[in-house]
């Protein structure tokens, strides 16, 4: 008899692009257990202890505490997060992308480790789901590496969401300064970026999740700006995508989500904390704030797959 199906749909692409929000308009579906970006809960969510969307810092929060004691349930000594955190950066990185990918490639130390932390990974999802005991889990960790590891468990029932975020608006958004309300004990600011480092990071994370594409069955690409325009038909439409049930949309309104559930966050932008009913609007600020120079430079980076994906030289709305 195999091991247990874990069913999860990876939210793949690029930073600042609303993973977020769509991680937890997700996380109210039936059935289904909102838990973030997975690939940072050893560094950021235990040994830097970041608050949990439940606004617990994670290392208290009792749904993480009941998923490690059951992943680390067979274990005699206490785990060390700083060697499992190691052990995830080891693997999980877009350079190791084309070691994933032609496995003839790996050497026998780098396999060895891989092999290692997909174990480990898959009994943090299984224990999830045996917590929780959801049927899907929903990971927004994005990063593509991620997307690219989880392609190689057969225990994982892989679904990908796709999502894109016109590059401009990205741009802007990594330009700002933001508090980052995850860290409690001192006042912190989310990172920024030139202009220039955000557009070809967009490049580059778009170009692999399109190459993700041709390795899983189940794969839908959704733009942002869609999500925010018809959240309940892009959300139906998504999940009839990857072979999901579109039961109980009430929580979806033609402009409103309600986000009543509790969802255990790891990692994400503020809106992780939102609760009760949440207007959505789509943030056109960069149109006027982001400068000309910026502008121009971003949508001359990005222009292939600006118009691939359907935004031309300027958002169409």
């Amino acid at each position: 008899m195999g091991a247990e199906k874990v069913k999860v749909v990876f939210i793949g692409g690029y930073g600042r692009s609303g993973s977020t929000l769509l991680d937890r308009v997700l996380g109210q579906h039936k059935g289904f257990c909102s838990i973030g970006e997975l690939r940072y809960l050893w560094e950021r969510g235990l040994l830097e202890n970041r608050l949990c969307g439940c606004g617990d810092p994670v290392a208290q929060c009792s749904l993480w505490t009941s998923v490690l004691e059951e992943v680390f349930s067979e274990c005699d000594e206490k785990p060390k997060f700083e060697e499992i955190a190691a052990l995830q950066k080891a693997v999980d990185r877009i350079r190791y992308i084309p070691l994933m990918i032609w496995p003839n490639l790996r050497r026998k130390t780098f396999n060895d480790i891989l092999e290692k932390y997909l174990n480990l990974l898959y009994k943090v999802y299984l224990s999830i789901k045996k917590v929780t005991g959801c049927e899907v889990i929903v990971d927004s960790s994005k990063d593509p590496s991620h997307g690219f590891i989880l392609s190689l468990m057969k225990e994982i029932d892989l679904r990908i969401v796709h999502l894109v975020r016109d590059s401009r608006a990205v741009a802007h958004s990594w330009q700002r300064k933001k508090r980052n309300w995850e860290i409690k004990d001192r006042i912190a600011y989310m990172r920024t970026l030139h202009p220039l480092e955000s557009a070809l990071m967009w490049e580059t994370s778009n170009i692999l999740m399109e190459f993700l594409a041709h390795r899983i069955d189940y794969y839908v690409k959704v733009r942002y700006e869609d999500l925010i325009k018809n959240p309940k038909g892009t959300i139906s439409w998504l999940l009839r995508e990857l072979g999901l049930h579109t039961r109980d949309l009430d929580y979806i309104s033609d402009s409103m989500v309600n986000l009543s559930r509790q969802t255990h966050n790891i990692s994400g932008n503020p809106s992780k904390f939102a609760k009760g009913e949440v207007q959505l609007r789509l943030d056109r600020e960069w149109i006027t704030a982001l400068p000309l120079r910026y502008k121009a430079l971003v949508t001359i980076v990005t222009f292939p797959l600006l118009y691939r994906y359907g935004y031309f030289s300027r958002w169409e709305g």
